[in-house]
């Protein structure tokens, strides 16, 4: 035997964490499970993140949605107006997200968009999610 052998250092265990009775409790779902859940009662709707053209959403757009729906959430509270909505046969905007709101109010079943940094604000813009979504996420995140 090598004297390196023999001086060989010793991991140290992690110690045994007692468990206590809250986690026999199921784990309730997290923001991102809830809002897929939503989506997935009508994947229709998202049907512009079919990203591969193949009439299926995968896993993988499903997930892109979610992240999607989350983030604008998240930036519906910033001031810029940057948000596109599905009007007649074409998509009207940019505008302010309280704008947004007054037509969510009108039509509850309007369909959003948001200028992404780096295009110009007339570029068709790519995905689209119902205003319902990206609302049911800002309530999440504000519980």
């Amino acid at each position: 035997i090598r004297k390196s052998e023999s001086r060989r250092i010793k991991k140290k265990r992690p110690e045994s964490v007692v468990l206590d009775q809250a986690s026999t409790q199921p784990v309730p779902p997290s923001i991102e499970d809830q809002i897929e859940a939503r989506i997935r009662e009508d994947l229709s709707l998202i049907k512009t993140f079919d990203e591969n053209r193949d009439g299926i959403l995968d896993d993988n757009e499903i997930s892109n949605a979610v992240n999607k729906i989350r983030k604008w959430a998240t930036e519906s509270n910033d001031k810029g107006k940057d948000w596109l909505y599905y009007g007649t046969n074409n998509q009207i905007g940019p505008v302010f997200w309280d704008d947004i709101i007054k037509i969510s109010n009108q039509y509850p079943e309007v369909f959003i968009s948001k200028v992404e940094a780096g295009n110009q604000p007339k570029e068709k813009a790519i995905n689209w999610l119902p205003i319902k979504f990206v609302l049911f996420a800002k309530e999440l995140l504000s519980a």
